[in-house]
């Protein structure tokens, strides 16, 4: 401990900074290839307004190249054999469509409705332990869906309280098979607190525990379809490399509340990390901000996620927080970054 201190003090009176990166989701990844994934679908096996070769067949015709189906409580899947699921639909092939996909389920009891990816099994998750434990035993992922329709701003939270973000980044350290949250739900934002959360989340669980966040259509009808996309940065279109790069973070989100199918928000197009300089730098297109964000500013419901910097370019030599993120904006909509980590 003593030596601790005498370190510390050294770093403190000669002017070094002892801030480190130590979490940067964009090392090492490929930009060339980006892959369009949406993780939240519904059909009319649950509560959906469409069959599902007319879900798979849209998200394909837009440039969708990951798409799974998220029924309550139920394994839509295989696409293969659609007809022994419902006898009026027909069967799809995804191989054949050039898309990949897997089993997925939305856990809808228990408190919080979360999404289960890669195992074939059916059935509501009981209780939210049981879920995540769930999906831990069967090498399984997941994440938080919509938490805004749970937690409150205007609630004052004991921390570890049900639903406080305390509450949150204990089921992260938990689980290691819990892997996000969901910060968009559906094309017309239906819980905008849901970034603030994420932040506060951060906050306190950040640089140990990142945690991920997804943009998603949760598509139930029309007006749900194609407004949000996860732009997976992956070298081949696998499950393998997919689950790589929803556990280490290699993907941005973005949000288009226009639904073009065309994915008009801004495109990441390379970040770069300079440690010698202290500097991250962000390569995009079609955009006209880019913000940098740290922690949360204000008090109650009048909370908002705080911007620290603006530009391609962010300076850590003189940061002292436990993590950014970035934001880039346009005229049809918004695409943001997963944190970088500092300690």
């Amino acid at each position: 401990m003593k030596n601790l201190l005498i370190s510390a003090a050294i770093l403190l009176f000669s002017g070094i900074s002892a801030q480190t990166l130590t979490v940067n989701p964009y090392s090492g990844v490929q930009w060339k290839t980006q892959h369009k994934a949406n993780f939240h679908t519904h059909t009319n096996n649950s509560d959906g307004g469409f069959n599902a070769e007319y879900v798979v067949d849209t998200y394909k015709a837009h440039h969708y190249s990951i798409l799974v189906i998220t029924d309550h409580n139920l394994v839509t899947y295989p696409w293969t054999k659609f007809s022994a699921l419902n006898p009026k639909w027909k069967d799809r092939n995804d191989q054949k469509m050039d898309i990949l996909t897997f089993p997925g389920n939305e856990f809808s009891r228990g408190g919080h409705d979360r999404n289960m990816f890669f195992a074939q099994i059916p059935g509501d998750g009981a209780d939210i332990d049981l879920a995540f434990k769930t999906m831990q035993d069967s090498l399984s992922l997941g994440i938080f869906n919509h938490p805004g329709r749970y937690w409150k701003i205007d609630k004052t939270y004991t921390p570890g309280e049900k639903y406080s973000p305390e509450w949150y980044v204990d089921y992260f350290k938990k689980y290691n098979s819990v892997v996000g949250v969901e910060v968009y739900n559906t094309p017309y934002d239906r819980y905008p607190n849901d970034r603030l959360l994420w932040d506060e989340i951060l906050t306190r669980s950040m640089p140990a525990t990142p945690v991920w966040a997804y943009s998603n259509d949760d598509m139930h009808g029309e007006k749900e379809l194609m407004g949000n996309y996860n732009m997976m940065l992956m070298k081949n279109l696998s499950v393998a490399d997919l689950k790589k790069a929803m556990i280490a973070g290699n993907f941005y989100i973005s949000h288009e509340p226009g639904k073009s199918g065309k994915a008009l928000a801004p495109k990441i197009t390379g970040i770069s990390v300079h440690p010698a300089q202290k500097k991250i730098k962000v390569s995009a297109k079609n955009y006209s901000s880019i913000e940098w964000i740290s922690g949360i500013e204000g008090n109650g419901a009048d909370r908002k996620s705080r911007v620290i910097a603006t530009g391609p370019e962010f300076d850590f030599n003189n940061f002292k927080g436990n993590y950014v993120r970035f934001q880039i904006k346009n005229d049809q909509g918004v695409t943001l970054s997963q944190p970088f980590g500092f300690q």
